[in-house]
């Protein structure tokens, strides 16, 4: 086993990543951190400008922004949540709680706490941190075409950029991932369902009384309903209120790649026409909403190119519906370990070698994560009948042990993780919550013979 502080370093280089969401400017803040390379975001928007709304920074990401000095800019935006609430859609009684941040547990249990916050915020303050590192930004710079071999980009006006480095963080029809032949044919798989994404502001909230008591509670929530379900949980420390309403997908004919478009709110109304009047008066105070087709991506070869200067991160190397949360804290870890990675190399011809570490670190955990959020989409959207009132007695034991815990009346019980068991299982939260990126892939370094 050699020692990484002991090794020649890497250093000089450049590095190109091609897209600016999350998972892009979170690999520049790690690369900028961990190497001496020059380090260069390209983005085709012409502004720094995150769709959707609210997202979720569960224990293993939080963890990952803490030990990048960021904590202090998270928690003064971010929300925090005592639990996911679960509740049947048509009488919307209880039907268990799945913990969060009660009396602390995230922390106790999972090593860090589960924020919510606005993408916005989120893709701000990741910004401001690789500009403070010296990360180049440049806006309006589509990608056009990558060349794998020379590994250079070309962009919309003509013009060829080269680097040592292309880290693809470009999203689920990734460009840079269609540069790598063995993946060039790899298309998105369609989900069986869409969903409708509507933000509201506390006003809107609090016209109401039966909307107000949700608004006012310091739970998640989730509405668990027949073939449907609904997310909600309040962002900007209360000042708006996230919903997500996931719908079967019927007839399966909107294109792939329409991932924001505008919504009708009465057809959104319409799909929940059986639902509580707290859930349908709630809706009712949208003005608008966006809707989503949902797609994922089949597990993939491999993420790097045989040179290894071409690499994958997030949603390029592993898309996923969003039933698990987790999309964006699987583009954190796999940032944390990119960067590690890069790091321990003393030379280009190291890169071969380190992708297959990252790539070996990252791939099963992201396959299984995929494959759970596409089951999710079944857990909080059952039919109504023997199975769902199984899952709804299961809830309740649950919440019975967990609020035990919490209060205090038994003792803490922070379980081993095991990533075959059920979601929301306490054993399969452990393995999604409580892992440490960063320790990952420092083990993994260690043992690199370079």
């Amino acid at each position: 086993m050699n020692s990484t502080s002991s090794r020649p370093r890497w250093k000089g280089g450049s590095i190109i990543v091609v897209g600016a969401g999350i998972g892009g400017l979170a690999a520049a803040v790690s690369l900028a951190q961990k190497t001496e390379h020059s380090i260069r975001v390209l983005e085709s928007s012409p502004t720094l400008k995150e769709t959707g709304a609210g997202i979720q920074i569960t224990p293993n990401a939080s963890r990952i922004l803490t030990s990048w000095a960021l904590k202090d800019d998270f928690e003064a935006v971010a929300t925090l949540s005592d639990y996911m609430e679960v509740r049947r859609y048509a009488t919307n009684e209880a039907i268990g709680l799945v913990p969060s941040d009660a009396e602390g547990y995230a922390t106790r249990v999972w090593g860090s706490p589960h924020w919510t916050i606005h993408r916005a915020d989120y893709q701000q303050i990741l910004a401001a941190r690789a500009a403070s590192l010296g990360v180049q930004m440049s806006f309006g710079a589509k990608v056009v075409s990558v060349d794998s071999e020379a590994c250079t980009v070309q962009l919309a006006d003509d013009s060829i950029l080269a680097a040592e480095l292309i880290v693809g963080a470009d999203g689920i029809r990734s460009r840079v991932r269609s540069s790598i032949p063995r993946l060039a044919e790899i298309t998105p798989l369609r989900a069986e369902n869409y969903c409708y994404r509507v933000l509201l502001t506390r006003q809107q909230m609090l016209s109401h009384p039966l909307v107000a008591e949700v608004m006012l509670n310091p739970n998640r929530m989730a509405w668990a309903g027949h073939k449907k379900h609904i997310i909600g949980y309040p962002i900007a420390h209360g000042e708006l209120y996230n919903l997500v309403i996931i719908i079967p997908d019927v007839h399966q004919s909107a294109p792939l790649n329409q991932y924001n478009q505008p919504g009708s709110v009465e057809e959104m109304l319409d799909e929940i026409q059986e639902w509580h009047p707290a859930v349908r008066t709630m809706l009712r105070q949208a003005d608008s909403c966006a809707k989503w087709t949902l797609a994922d991506l089949p597990p993939l070869p491999t993420w790097h190119s045989d040179s290894g200067r071409i690499v994958l991160l997030g949603d390029a190397a592993h898309a996923t519906t969003p039933h698990a949360a987790s999309g964006a804290a699987l583009a954190l870890e796999d940032a944390e370990v990119l960067g590690c990675c890069v790091a321990a190399c003393a030379k280009v011809g190291d890169l071969p070698k380190v992708m297959e570490v990252y790539e070996s670190q990252r791939k099963k955990r992201c396959e299984r994560v995929v494959e759970v959020s596409r089951q999710n989409a079944n857990t909080f959207s059952m039919p109504d009948g023997e199975a769902q009132r199984v899952r709804d007695a299961q809830f309740a034991a649950a919440t019975e042990r967990v609020l035990a815990q919490v209060r205090g009346d038994q003792k803490l019980v922070v379980p081993e993780a095991d990533m075959e068991k059920p979601f929301p299982s306490p054993a399969f939260l452990m393995w999604l919550y409580g892992y440490d990126a960063i320790k990952a892939a420092e083990d993994s370094i260690r043992e690199l013979d370079l």
